[in-house]
């Protein structure tokens, strides 16, 4: 009878382990599409940044980032409006626009215009004195076209002896102001300046109070009838004494005149001046004369 064999396989088992690395997961994106407003020809350009670094229209931007834009006007215009999505940015004419924790694909635009310009017209009423004006420095003549929203400083250059006395804007007094600068601020319609100068108040006088003359000889005294709310329409004047000749003139009524008067006789008197008018109406004043045949003595 034939043996039975037994034949035993053996069998080595592989084990295949998988290793499954964390994968980083990505932020979603919106796409942010940004222009002015009729291309080329808008009279500005437009850029814009996130986190400090500048992008280009159509960039994919991520999920809950601030987005900043900034305006750059061409010379004589200004932001006249921002749109996000077609739709006007309620209240918003800066140079600058914040889209804020984006959520969404944005479009933005914005549309310049050009800035209104305004007449300014200026002048002196009555004489005695100039006045000049400046925008942003520099200096304009009248009728000037100044943009609106400009300040204009004006400067007035009274004459010597006057002061500004009032500044009008379209016909009236700006209240308070008597100094020798006017801003406009802030120019929104044509507006008119106007700068009056009046004399700044003098009491009348005499000079010199005290005169010595020579005998025969004849020597000047000034009387001047003031200036301003203080000035004197007139001044009479008189000597109590026959021996001095008043000889031109014996009354002023101009705003200055040099009295002559002759010594002829030695001795002492007194020339009077009695004003008419102003705040000495009625007031005298002196000329003290000392008539000498010698070396003159001032009295």
């Amino acid at each position: 009878m034939q043996a039975t064999k037994r034949i035993t396989a053996t069998f080595l088992a592989f084990v295949l382990t998988v290793v499954l690395l964390p994968t980083t997961a990505h932020a979603a994106g919106f796409a942010v599409t940004f222009g002015v407003e009729y291309g080329i020809n808008g009279h500005g350009t437009l850029s814009v940044t996130v986190d400090g670094s500048g992008i280009t229209t159509g960039d994919t931007v991520e999920e809950g980032k601030d987005i900043v834009f900034t305006a750059s006007p061409d010379p004589g215009y200004r932001v006249k409006e921002w749109r996000l999505d077609g739709s006007p940015v309620s209240g918003n004419t800066s140079n600058s626009y914040t889209l804020q924790n984006l959520s969404a694909a944005a479009l933005v635009t914005v549309h310049f215009e050009q800035i209104p310009t305004h007449a300014v017209t200026f002048s002196v009423t009555g004489g005695n004195g100039g006045l000049t004006a400046t925008v942003d420095s520099g200096s304009i003549s009248s009728p000037a076209s100044v943009q609106e929203g400009k300040d204009t400083v004006f400067t007035a250059s009274p004459n010597t002896g006057y002061r500004v006395k009032e500044w009008t804007l379209n016909g009236s007094p700006v209240s308070g102001n008597t100094y020798n600068s006017y801003t406009l601020q802030n120019l929104s319609a044509a507006a008119t300046v106007t700068v009056e100068f009046e004399a700044i108040p003098q009491a009348p006088s005499v000079n010199p109070t005290s005169l010595t003359i020579p005998a025969g000889e004849s020597r000047n005294f000034t009387v001047h009838l003031g200036q301003g709310a203080d000035e004197a329409t007139s001044a009479t004047v008189t000597s109590n004494d026959t021996s001095i000749a008043i000889v031109s003139p014996s009354s002023v009524t101009t705003s200055g005149s040099a009295i002559t008067v002759t010594g002829v006789s030695q001795g002492n008197t007194t020339i009077s001046l009695v004003w008419s008018g102003g705040s000495k109406d009625g007031q005298s004043d002196t000329v003290n004369v000392r008539v000498t045949d010698s070396t003159p003595q001032t009295i």
